[in-house]
């Protein structure tokens, strides 16, 4: 996670500094486009926590994970996998959920279609095993966030065939 380093300054900060110096220097635009994304994703990510859970009452019950439980997660998820990044503000989650309420999260959701959702670029929570490893391999249906009853910046994964649920959401 990003903070103070053994020299006590903010390194994603110093990195940022440094490359803006460096950035200054050059004339070069392609060399300090690279420059500057390495330098961002240096400074944007952090250590990934991950918890497994029952219920989301056992989530929002425990002290360390409560915080990351995302708001939209259905109170009769089960089967809860989550990992959250706080550096970089990514929260992802894997659960099972069944029925009725499984059609109501999925109701009004924006479809991502077959040919689009096959070459999607998902990030992958770090030592997450539960995660799917390409969207073409998970065989689920995805969809978007409709900014009413789900953020925008939340995307869900319905296993087709299954009660599997995958979720993350980009809040930065």
């Amino acid at each position: 996670m990003a903070g103070p380093d053994a020299a006590g300054g903010d390194k994603p900060a110093r990195i940022l500094d440094e490359v803006a110096r460096r950035l200054a220097r050059r004339r070069d635009g392609a060399t300090a486009a690279a420059l500057l994304s390495l330098a961002l994703a240096a400074g944007c990510g952090g250590k990934v926590e991950s918890w497994s859970f029952s219920t989301r009452a056992a989530a929002e019950a425990d002290p360390s994970a409560k915080a990351s439980v995302p708001s939209w997660l259905p109170s009769g998820a089960t089967k809860i996998r989550l990992a959250h990044d706080r550096g970089a503000g990514r929260t992802w989650v894997r659960f099972s959920l069944a029925g009725a309420e499984r059609a109501a999260l999925k109701a009004g959701l924006l479809p991502v279609p077959g040919d689009q959702a096959a070459t999607l670029t998902i990030p992958e929570p770090s030592g997450a095993d539960w995660w799917f490893a390409s969207p073409a391999s998970s065989g689920a249906d995805f969809f978007d966030g409709n900014g009413k009853n789900l953020p925008v910046r939340v995307h869900l994964a319905f296993e087709r065939g299954g009660d599997s649920v995958w979720g993350w959401e980009m809040k930065r």
